[in-house]
């Protein structure tokens, strides 16, 4: 059986690219030694994760490209989405190919909390456990008209699909990172409705 790793290796392969991994916009600019800690667990959790596929080394094409600006601090996830489809504005030819130019992570003073009070990599069962997530965030939502499904509001969205969705720390990647391509196809798929966790 392939596992996610494979299926990362194959896409930079097929691709022709070099790296892999979402985009991370650091939302927090309140504790910097906590905000290292969480980049730490998430660091972590993935080695973990590839050292169980036999993978170690896509530890080396593993780039987070994380986007810090302290003007960033407190911003919206409707925000955050502008400004990641701006970035990808520079990379058109790139869309769809690989989740890295379809989804991004937003990492806000909560998400620090709920990971840094949450399981650690090196727990027993830890992949078990609660521990913390991280917002995944679609660049090409916009709200489905054909969406008949009335939910509670989130963000003022009472739709399925919010636009974003929570990702479970250790499953960030190679988890979330295989399942979420497919130009749109895996997001619709395993897409979690917040306060629900992709943990999967």
């Amino acid at each position: 059986m392939v596992n996610d790793s494979q299926h990362v290796r194959d896409l930079l392969s097929y691709r022709r690219q070099n790296k892999w991994g979402f985009i991370i916009y650091r939302c927090t600019y309140k504790n910097d030694a906590q905000w290292a800690r969480f980049m730490e667990l998430l660091n972590e959790w993935t080695r973990q994760n590839l050292e169980y596929d036999k993978a170690l080394d896509l530890m080396d094409s593993l780039d987070w490209n994380i986007r810090e600006d302290p003007k960033l601090d407190g911003t919206s996830k409707r925000e955050i989405r502008r400004i990641f489809n701006e970035w990808l504005d520079q990379y058109a030819d790139y869309r769809d190919t690989s989740p890295r130019y379809e989804q991004c992570i937003m990492v806000d003073q909560e998400c620090v909390e709920s990971v840094l009070d949450g399981a650690q990599p090196s727990d027993e069962n830890s992949l078990i456990k609660d521990h913390g997530y991280v917002y995944l965030i679609d660049a090409r939502w916009k709200p489905d008209e054909d969406d008949d499904d009335v939910y509670s509001p989130i963000d003022g969205c009472t739709l399925t699909d919010v636009g974003w969705q929570k990702v479970a720390a250790g499953f960030v990647a190679p988890r979330a990172f295989n399942l979420m391509g497919e130009g749109g196809w895996g997001w619709d798929t395993y897409y979690v409705r917040p306060p629900g966790v992709f943990d999967l």
